[in-house]
C-alpha cells in the first residue's frame, strides 16, 4: 500500500512537470493482455521497474529517472503505426551529484571518470546480448544469462530479456542429430517448438554521451566493480553491472551528468532498440535516424574496393585492371574505392627511406615501366602496356584496359560445368594475402594467369642462369614487396608491429633457398638449414606474441612488464620496423596524390616521397585524369581513402604543406576500459609512434576541406574516413575524446555536405560511441570488423558480427557489412549470401582475374544494379539472445523485407566452430565446438513485418477452418534458392533445414493472394484459387525484383452455349466467363518463380505471351501438395517488366 502510495505521488510530481506532461501525452490504450502489467517506468528504492516487474536491483541512489513520450509515429521495423503496437515505455536516466556512504549522504566530487553501480542484480532477466568494444576500432556482441559479470567492459549497447522464468536458447535451432535427413518435413501441421512465452518484455539500454562531454558506457568487469566501491565509500563484493561515464582528460571535471543513459521496454526486442535510439536522438540532438538520412546511390549499385586486391600496392593501372576484370564477367562495378595507398605519406625523418613502400610505386610492381621492362627481358614475357600506352590507345577505354589485363595474364571466366547453386571450390592460393612474397597480382598458372609479380620468381629459375648477387637482390625485394602487401593476420593490417616484423621475418626465411645452378650444390644446405630454422623461430615467436603477450591481462604483471619494454627499450626497434614494414607512423606530407597516382609529366624519373615536390594548383598533378580513366570503364562514383586525423600517424609536423594546419605530436592516452578490452594497446605503434594532431580542432577542419577540395576537383564523388577510433585517446588536453570527436564529425560532415552532395561518407573503424552517437547527417558505416581472406577464423564470425551489430546501428545508419572475395571458397559463398540479405552495399575486393562470376551473377545485375533489401539486416526474434558461433546448436537466421508489401527474405547460415577471444583478443576456430551439422527452422513469422500481421493471420487461418473446402489453404509461399524447392505455409509453420558448417540458403517469402467472394459460380474452380509471384531464380534476394503486385477479375460474354441435346428444346441462356488475371511489376533478367494452387491459362510478358513452366510439386507443412511453381522467363533483357498470369474457369 505504502508503494502505491508512493507511486501515485511521484506520478502526480511527474505530470505537473514539463516532461511529465509530455509523457502523459503519450499514453497510449493498451493493445494486447499484456500491456496492463507494464504500466510505466519507475525508479525506486534502488530498484528500476517496470509495472510490477524489476528490470534492476541495487542501483546507486545517484541515478535520477525521467520518462519520455515515445514519438515515433511509425514503427520502421514493422511498418506499422506505433498507437496501434502494444505500448513502449522509455526513460532517460542522469547521473546525480548525491550520493550516500559509510559517513552518510554527501555530494560527489568533480572527477573525471565515474564508476557507479547500477545493478547489482538482473532479477528477471533470462538472457541479454551486449554490444562490446573487441578492440580500440571494432566492437562485436555477447551473450550471456542474468549475471551482471558477464556483461563486458565498454558495452555501448544491451538488451534484456525479461519475464522468463529461466533462461534458455532461442528457438532458432534443433540440436544435430546425425540420423536427421537434409530437410525433415513435419508429421501433421507443425507450429514452432519454441514459442515466446506470454509476457515476454526486452529492455534496451543505449549509453549516451552528456552535454559537457562525458561518455557513458557499462561494465561487469571486477576492475570498474573495485573502482565503484572506492568511490561510494561503499563495502561489499560481487561482480555488479556499473555505468561508467569519462571525459577522457583529466582536467575535464564534474560530479553530476545529465541525460546519461536512455532505456527502453517494448514486447519486441527490434521496437525496443528502435525506441531507444529514437529517444536517445532526440534528447542529445546530436546524431540522425537512419529513416531521415539520405542514402548514397553507392548502395543500390555494386562496388569493388582496392585494399585486399592489392593493399599498398594500389596503383591506377592495378584499379583500371581491376575494374576491366569484373565488367569482362558480366558484373561491372559501378562505384570504386580508391583505399589507402594513394595519399603522400612519409614516417618521421629518422625511418624514411629511399622508396617508400606506400607512397612510391612498389619494387617489382607490374604497373611501373622501369620494373616492368627488366622484368620482361629477364623472363622472356611479351611487354606490359605502360599507363601512357592505355591513355595514347586509340581503342574504347573497355578494350584496351582489357586487352592489357590480358597482357597481365588475367582472364575474368569461372569455372566451367560448375552447378548454378554450387559454392566455388576452395582456391590453393585463396588471398593475394596469404599468396608467397612474390604473388601479389595475378593467379596460377592452371587457371591460365601468370602472375607479373611472379616473373622475380621465374627470373630465379635454374634455367636463367642468375648469378648469386641476382639471387640476394631478388631475396631483398621479396621483403619490400612483402612490407608493400601487408599479410594479413587477423588484426586490423597488422596494428602491431612486432607481429608485423615476425612476418615478415618468416617470409624472408622462406625466401632464402634460392638454387643457383653457377655455385655448387653443397654450398647451400647451409642456407636451406638456417631458413628452416628461422622460419621455425619465427612461426613460434609469432604464436608466443599473439597467444601469450598480446593476451596479457591489463594491469597485471606480465602487462606492466610488457608495457615497459614496448615503451622503453623495444621502443626504437618497434618504430623502426613499423616505418618499415607497416603504415601506422606515417603521416600526411602533402595534401595531392602519391607519384603512383600523378602523371607522367609529373612522375619524371625517379619516384620517391623524399623527393621534395612542388606545390601545384589543386587538380593539375594528373590524380584528376586518373579519375576519369577510372570512369571512362564505367564507374559511375569513385571514393577515395583517408583517416579521420589524415592518416594513421596523422598529420606530418615536419612537412612544410602541413605547417599551416598547425600539427602537434600527441600520444594517445586509452581509457582503463578500452586497456581492459585490449591491453596491446599500451604498446600499440600509434601510441609508440604518436599523432600528429591539429593543436585547434578548426584547423583540422581546414584540413578536411582543403583535401576534399582536391578530391571533388578531381572527380572524386566521396570519401571513406577510417581509423576513427583513435580519437578517444587523443582527446587530453583538448577537452576529452568525446567533445573533440563532436567537433570534428560537424566539420567532416560540413565539409563533406560542401564537396560531395550525394552524401558520399562512409565512416570506418568507428566502433566507440563517441564517434556513433555523432552522425548527425552520414548515413553509412561498417558495422564490424575487415573481412580477413586469409583468416579461416573470422570468415564466420564477420557474420555474425555484421548481423548483431545492425541492431544498434542499423538504426542510426545503413549497415555497410565490408567487401569481401568472391573467390574465398565456400566463404566466398557464405559472404554473398549475407549480403543478400544484410540490406548492406554490396562490393568486393577480388583481385584482378580472380573472380567467382557463377557466384556474383546472383548479386548483380548486368547494369550493375544490385537488390538491397529495405531494412538493415538482423537476426530473427528467436535467435537474437542465442550464440550461433559456438553453442552447437544455433543456426544464424537473418531477416530484411524488400520494397513490396507483406514479402521478406530469411537467410540460414551454419556459422559455429569460430569465435572471437575476448581473452586472447583474436580470432579462435575450435573444431571441437563445430557440430557435424544444425538445424534451422524458418519460418514466415520470423520476418517481423509479416509477423505484425498475425491477428490477420489467425483470422484468415479461422475463416478456412469453418469453410466447406477441406484442404486449408496456405498464407506464404516460401522459395529456397539453393534447392529450388517451393512450400506453401501458414505464418506459424516451420521449413526445417539441415545445414553443415559454412553452409547457407535463402528463402524468399510472400504473402499469398487469394479470390474469395469475387467469383459468382460457387462450383468454379476459381472460388478459392491462390497465387504468388515470389521472386528471380537466379538471384539470391531475388523476392526483391518484385516491385508490385495485384489483380482484378474478369467477366466476359460467351454468347449462345449449344445444347448437347437439340431434341429437347431447352432454351439457353447466355453464359459468362470468368477468369482472374494476376499483375506484377519486375525489374530483372531470368525466370520469375511464381506459386499458383491452378496452371494459369496463359503468361504475359510486357504483353506478349511466353512459354512457361508449371511443376505441381509446392507441398504444404503437412507435406502434402497443394499447388505448383510457375517459373516465367523474363528474357535476358535486364528491364522493368509488366508480367501477367491469366487464370480462368
Amino acid at each position: 500500500r505504502r508503494r502505491v502510495d508512493a507511486a501515485a505521488r511521484l506520478d502526480r510530481t511527474h505530470r505537473s512537470s514539463p516532461a511529465g506532461a509530455m509523457a502523459g501525452g503519450g499514453k497510449r490504450d493498451a493493445k494486447g493482455k499484456g500491456a496492463a502489467a507494464m504500466a510505466g517506468l519507475l525508479l525506486e528504492n534502488g530498484v528500476l521497474r517496470v509495472g510490477t516487474r524489476a528490470i534492476l536491483e541495487g542501483v546507486s541512489p545517484r541515478f535520477e529517472l525521467e520518462t519520455v513520450r515515445d514519438d515515433r509515429v511509425r514503427s520502421d521495423c514493422t511498418g506499422e503505426l506505433v498507437r496501434d503496437l502494444d505500448p513502449t515505455h522509455v526513460g532517460v536516466l542522469s547521473l546525480g551529484e548525491n550520493a550516500n556512504g559509510h559517513s552518510g549522504a554527501h555530494r560527489a566530487d568533480p572527477i573525471s571518470r565515474h564508476v557507479v553501480q547500477i545493478a547489482s542484480r538482473l532479477p528477471t532477466t533470462s538472457r541479454f546480448v551486449a554490444n562490446a568494444r573487441c578492440k580500440l576500432w571494432w566492437m562485436t556482441p555477447t551473450w550471456g544469462g542474468s549475471e551482471c559479470g558477464s556483461i563486458p567492459p565498454e558495452t555501448q549497447f544491451l538488451l534484456l530479456e525479461i519475464g522468463v522464468g529461466e533462461g534458455g536458447g532461442g528457438g532458432a535451432t534443433g540440436r544435430a542429430d546425425a540420423s536427421a535427413p537434409t530437410e525433415k518435413k513435419t508429421s501433421g501441421r507443425r507450429k514452432k517448438e519454441k514459442k515466446e512465452k506470454p509476457g515476454t518484455a526486452y529492455v534496451a539500454f543505449l549509453p549516451l554521451i552528456s552535454a559537457d562531454g562525458f561518455r557513458a558506457t557499462l561494465s561487469g568487469h571486477a576492475l570498474d566493480a573495485k573502482t565503484a566501491r572506492e568511490q561510494s565509500g561503499e563495502g561489499g563484493d560481487g561482480r555488479p553491472l556499473c555505468l561508467v561515464a569519462e571525459s577522457g582528460d583529466a582536467a575535464t571535471t564534474c560530479s553530476k551528468a545529465d541525460s546519461i543513459l536512455c532505456v527502453a521496454v517494448a514486447s519486441s526486442p527490434f521496437e525496443a532498440a528502435e525506441a531507444v535510439v529514437a529517444a536517445a536522438s532526440r534528447r542529445t540532438r546530436t546524431f540522425g535516424l537512419r529513416v531521415d538520412k539520405v542514402v548514397p546511390p553507392t548502395a543500390e549499385v555494386f562496388g569493388w574496393c582496392t585494399w585486399d586486391a592489392f593493399y599498398h600496392s594500389v596503383t591506377p593501372a592495378g584499379v583500371e585492371a581491376g575494374v576491366a576484370s569484373l565488367a569482362s564477367g558480366g558484373t561491372p562495378a559501378r562505384f570504386v574505392i580508391v583505399d589507402d595507398g594513394w595519399q603522400s605519406v612519409t614516417p618521421d625523418a629518422a625511418y624514411r627511406k629511399k622508396v617508400d613502400h606506400i607512397s612510391d610505386h612498389p619494387p617489382g610492381s607490374p604497373f611501373r615501366s622501369a620494373d616492368a621492362e627488366g622484368l620482361r627481358r629477364s623472363a622472356s614475357l611479351p611487354a606490359t602496356p605502360s599507363k601512357s600506352d592505355l591513355f595514347q590507345t586509340t581503342e574504347t577505354p573497355e578494350r584496351s584496359v582489357l586487352r592489357s589485363v590480358d597482357a597481365f595474364g588475367v582472364s575474368g571466366r569461372s569455372s566451367p560445368g560448375a552447378p548454378e547453386n554450387a559454392s566455388p571450390a576452395p582456391s590453393s592460393r585463396s588471398s593475394p594475402a596469404r599468396d608467397d612474397v612474390f604473388d601479389a597480382y595475378g593467379q596460377t598458372p592452371g587457371n591460365k594467369m601468370t602472375r607479373l609479380a611472379r616473373v622475380t620468381r621465374s627470373a630465379a629459375n635454374p634455367l636463367r642462369r642468375e648469378n648469386f648477387s641476382r639471387a640476394k637482390s631478388r631475396l631483398k625485394q621479396s621483403v619490400s614487396h612483402l612490407a608493400s602487401t601487408e599479410v594479413h593476420r587477423g588484426n586490423d593490417r597488422i596494428e602491431n608491429a612486432m607481429a608485423t616484423a615476425l612476418v615478415a621475418a618468416q617470409a624472408a626465411a622462406k625466401q632464402a633457398h634460392i638454387p643457383v645452378p653457377s655455385e655448387p650444390a653443397k654450398a647451400w644446405w647451409p642456407m636451406r638449414a638456417a631458413a628452416l630454422v628461422a622460419t621455425g623461430m619465427a612461426s613460434g615467436l609469432e604464436s608466443a606474441y599473439w597467444h601469450g603477450v598480446h593476451s596479457s591481462p591489463y594491469l597485471g604483471l606480465s602487462w606492466r612488464w610488457f608495457k615497459f619494454l614496448g615503451q622503453g627499450v623495444l621502443s626504437p626497434a618497434i618504430r623502426a620496423a613499423v616505418s618499415t614494414l607497416s603504415c601506422f607512423n606515417h603521416r600526411v606530407s602533402l595534401i595531392e596524390a602519391n607519384v603512383k597516382f600523378a602523371n607522367s609529366e609529373t612522375q619524371g624519373g625517379t619516384q620517391g616521397t623524399t623527393k621534395k615536390r612542388k606545390r601545384q594548383k589543386p587538380g593539375s598533378d594528373g590524380f584528376a585524369d586518373v579519375v576519369a580513366r577510372i570512369k571512362s570503364l564505367g564507374v559511375e562514383h569513385v571514393y577515395c581513402w583517408h583517416a579521420l586525423f589524415g592518416y594513421w600517424g596523422g598529420l606530418h609536423p615536419d612537412a612544410d604543406e602541413m605547417k599551416r594546419f598547425k600539427p602537434v605530436m600527441t600520444t594517445p592516452r586509452h581509457t582503463p576500459g578500452l586497456l581492459a578490452v585490449e591491453p596491446s594497446q599500451a604498446w600499440d605503434p600509434i601510441t609508440l609512434g604518436g599523432v600528429g594532431v591539429a593543436e585547434n580542432a578548426e584547423d583540422l577542419g581546414s584540413f578536411y576541406r582543403e583535401l576534399h577540395a582536391y578530391l571533388a576537383k578531381a572527380g572524386v564523388d566521396g570519401v571513406k574516413v577510417d581509423g576513427q577510433a583513435v580519437v578517444g585517446g587523443l582527446g587530453h588536453g583538448r577537452g576529452g575524446g568525446p567533445a573533440l570527436a563532436k567537433k570534428l564529425h560537424t566539420m567532416l560532415e560540413a565539409s563533406v555536405k560542401l564537396h560531395f552532395p550525394t552524401n558520399g561518407l562512409i565512416n570506418c573503424m568507428c566502433h566507440s560511441s563517441e564517434n556513433i552517437l555523432n552522425f548527425r547527417t552520414s548515413s553509412l558505416a561498417r558495422v564490424s570488423d575487415d573481412f580477413y581472406p586469409t583468416n579461416r577464423a573470422s570468415h564466420t564470425v564477420h557474420v555474425a558480427n555484421v548481423a548483431y551489430n545492425s541492431v544498434f546501428m542499423g538504426e542510426i545508419v545503413v549497415p555497410d557489412w565490408d567487401m569481401f572475395q568472391s573467390h574465398c571458397g565456400e566463404a566466398g559463398a557464405l559472404h554473398a549470401a549475407a549480403r543478400a540479405v544484410g540490406g548492406c552495399p554490396v562490393y568486393v575486393s577480388d583481385a584482378p582475374g580472380k573472380h567467382d562470376f557463377a557466384l556474383l551473377r546472383k548479386l548483380v545485375f548486368p547494369s550493375g544494379r544490385v537488390l538491397r533489401g529495405s531494412l538493415p539486416g538482423r537476426p530473427t526474434r528467436d535467435c537474437v539472445f542465442s550464440d550461433p558461433c559456438s553453442d552447437k546448436t544455433t543456426a544464424l537466421k537473418i531477416w530484411n523485407k524488400n520494397a513490396r508489401n507483406d514479402c521478406g527474405v530469411v537467410g540460414a547460415f551454419n556459422v559455429q566452430g569460430a569465435s572471437w577471444s575476448r581473452a586472447k583478443g583474436i580470432f579462435v576456430e575450435r573444431f571441437d565446438d563445430a557440430a557435424e551439422f544444425v538445424v534451422a527452422e524458418v519460418s514466415p513469422s520470423d520476418v517481423e513485418t509479416l509477423r505484425s500481421s498475425k491477428d490477420s493471420c489467425d483470422a484468415l487461418e479461422e475463416e478456412a477452418r469453418s469453410s466447406a473446402s477441406t484442404s486449408f489453404p496456405p498464407l506464404f509461399a516460401v522459395h529456397a534458392h539453393r534447392s529450388g524447392e517451393t512450400r506453401a505455409l501458414g505464418a506459424k509453420d516451420v521449413w526445417r533445414v539441415k545445414l553443415r558448417p559454412k553452409q547457407w540458403e535463402i528463402y524468399a517469402v510472400a504473402r499469398v493472394r487469394r479470390t474469395r467472394e469475387e467469383t459468382t459460380n460457387r462450383d468454379s474452380t476459381l472460388k478459392n484459387l491462390q497465387w504468388a509471384f515470389i521472386g528471380l531464380t537466379g538471384m539470391l534476394n531475388g523476392g526483391g525484383a518484385v516491385l508490385s503486385d495485384s489483380h482484378r477479375v474478369e467477366r466476359e460474354a460467351n454468347g449462345a452455349s449449344k445444347s448437347s441435346s437439340a431434341a429437347r428444346g431447352k432454351r439457353l441462356t447466355n453464359a459468362r466467363r470468368v477468369c482472374v488475371v494476376a499483375f506484377a511489376t519486375v525489374y530483372g533478367c531470368g525466370s520469375l518463380a511464381a506459386f499458383a494452387t491452378a496452371r494459369p491459362r496463359s503468361v504475359l510478358v510486357d504483353g506478349e505471351p511466353v512459354a512457361f513452366g508449371f511443376d505441381r510439386d509446392a507441398t504444404g507443412a503437412t507435406g502434402e501438395v497443394c499447388g505448383g511453381r510457375v517459373l516465367v522467363p523474363l528474357g535476358p533483357r535486364e528491364d522493368t517488366h509488366e508480367v501477367q498470369m491469366r487464370f480462368e474457369a
